[in-house]
């Protein structure tokens, strides 16, 4: 199938794009829109991010607009400003070989879209659309994949996945993603070419999983790194999961909401393969220390169960312990895991939340004390390690007390506590 004419993708176009078009076709050169925006456009009836692909050089580019900024102009990309809205627009190129397994050694600029549409990754992505005579070019049968919701590579999927071994990652997130099946031969040169994936860096790989288990078929995902063993090259403490653990898995995290999924992996890791893997899990993901630091004082603590009948001195206390920043989320998960056990109903649940909610507001910070340490600098209590000891103090009486948090009663502690030895 060469070209189809579709009139309703027309209508659809905003119509900067339009005007961008036709400014190319006006000075003799040809524009189209490529790849991903095609793909959503037929799987959800709107446009996400548009990118155009001309037959122009992007010396031409710029000088055919006032407004672009050159965003990698090697590669063959200009962003070109127009009306408020920014749009990329890249060469046509035709790929040279792969050297190091991730980038072309040299970029050839083309003439030919054909060759462009044929260095993409998948048969889904392959599509080209000329806005002014509306005409679709489908090389590739990828719109025949995407009715059938399959997953395929253009062209022989070794090679692809060999010249650039991210593509085995984005062939797992775009099944999490898309909830298509892959393609029986994709399937297998996945788990032929596996060990393309190690050339890749970390922070690629990283950025690839944290959107594949965000996507509304993360399970299928997963199941596609577990079954081709990519797993194993890049995480390899979820790849030593038993049949029995992913069982439980999965309905955990359709019940995670997805941008704390890696959360709830962490914690079955750290149940299983003890905090220690956990958090060599996390620094796998590429998460800032801070980060990994609350994740794993949430999974530390979500052994507590909670107890009705527990003090507010008490859950207080543990709030401080996690850090307030960190309790929505411990609360979240512990909801989680809790409909997993069934300890608690929902009512019983919500009531919680409101409870802690509301445990939050009280002060359980020094910083949130009436009293300041310059206040007991100018009691006359030398500055050192006892003005630390008094604030300490001094929260532990808040904590259990919330209403004593007034300057004038602390201060009548603090006297009492610095004539303390």
């Amino acid at each position: 199938q060469m070209k189809l004419y579709v009139k309703e993708l027309a209508s659809q176009i905003p119509a900067t794009v339009l005007k961008v078009c036709q400014t190319y076709k006006d000075n003799g050169f040809q524009c189209w829109l490529v790849g991903g925006c095609l793909r959503d456009y037929f799987l959800v009836h709107n446009f996400q991010d548009i990118d155009l692909a001309t037959d122009a050089l992007p010396a031409e580019t710029q000088d055919l607009f006032a407004h672009t900024t050159d965003i990698g102009s090697a590669y063959g990309t200009i962003l070109v400003k127009e009306d408020g809205m920014a749009l990329e627009v890249t060469t046509l190129r035709q790929e040279d070989d792969y050297a190091d397994g991730r980038h072309p050694e040299q970029v050839v600029f083309a003439k030919d879209l054909k060759a462009d549409l044929a260095r993409r990754d998948f048969t889904v992505n392959s599509l080209a659309y000329d806005p002014l005579s509306r005409e679709l070019f489908d090389h590739y049968n990828g719109l025949n994949d995407l009715q059938n919701k399959l997953l395929k590579t253009v062209g022989d999927p070794r090679k692809r996945f060999r010249e650039d071994g991210l593509r085995l990652m984005r062939a797992c997130r775009f099944i999490a993603q898309l909830g298509f099946e892959l393609e029986d031969q994709t399937f297998l040169a996945l788990q032929e070419t596996k060990n393309a994936l190690k050339k890749i860096s970390q922070e690629r790989t990283a950025s690839e999983f944290n959107k594949l288990i965000e996507a509304p078929f993360a399970e299928d995902g997963l199941r596609a790194m577990l079954e081709t063993g990519l797993l194993e090259i890049k995480f390899p403490e979820l790849a030593s999961f038993s049949e029995e653990q992913w069982q439980r898995s999965w309905p955990l995290l359709k019940l995670a909401e997805p941008g704390w999924r890696s959360l709830v992996l962490a914690k079955l890791i750290s149940d299983e393969q003890g905090i220690k893997t956990a958090e060599r899990f996390l620094q796998n993901l590429k998460y800032n220390k801070a980060q990994i630091a609350s994740y794993l004082l949430i999974i530390a603590n979500l052994r507590i169960l909670y107890d009705k009948q527990a003090t507010d001195s008490a859950l207080r206390a543990f709030i401080q312990k996690i850090g307030k920043g960190n309790t929505l989320l411990w609360l979240k998960l512990y909801q989680v895991f809790d409909s997993l056990y069934n300890n608690h109903s929902a009512s019983e649940l919500k009531k919680m939340e409101k409870r802690f909610q509301e445990l939050c507001l009280d002060p359980l910070t020094i910083e949130e004390l009436a009293l300041k340490g310059d206040d007991l600098l100018k009691m006359g209590i030398p500055k050192g390690p006892r003005i630390g000891q008094i604030m300490r103090k001094l929260l532990e009486i808040v904590i259990e007390y919330p209403q004593k948090n007034s300057w004038s009663q602390l201060i009548g502690y603090a006297k009492e506590l610095s004539n303390m030895p």
